[in-house]
């Protein structure tokens, strides 16, 4: 059972590091749709509404701070995943105030 089980947590820890960087690849791919005015990558569906730039940063850091849980439990470590979604929050909830 205990084999099982690590065998589980290496499959959500490999299965995070392919989404955090797959985040990051979308959010960075907006943010160059938008730097350089190509309106096909400021939407990730075509035909669909375009992705905001602030929404694309959001997506770069969101998926920095899931590449961080991959690694060890230090002190520096934790401290800027928990930056990094203090800045989402923070950008997030300035966003749904302009609103």
């Amino acid at each position: 059972m205990r084999n099982l089980d690590l065998k589980f947590v290496n499959a959500l820890k490999q299965s995070s590091f392919f989404i955090g960087w797959l985040i990051i690849i979308t959010g960075i791919a907006v943010l160059a749709g938008w730097g350089f005015n190509i309106p096909q990558l400021k939407s990730i569906i075509p035909d669909f509404v375009s992705m905001k730039a602030n929404t694309a940063l959001l997506f770069v850091l969101s998926g920095a701070a899931l590449l961080f849980l991959n690694f060890e439990k230090s002190n520096n470590a934790i401290k800027i995943r928990k930056s990094i979604a203090a800045l989402v929050v923070l950008i997030g909830a300035l966003t749904l105030i302009e609103y």
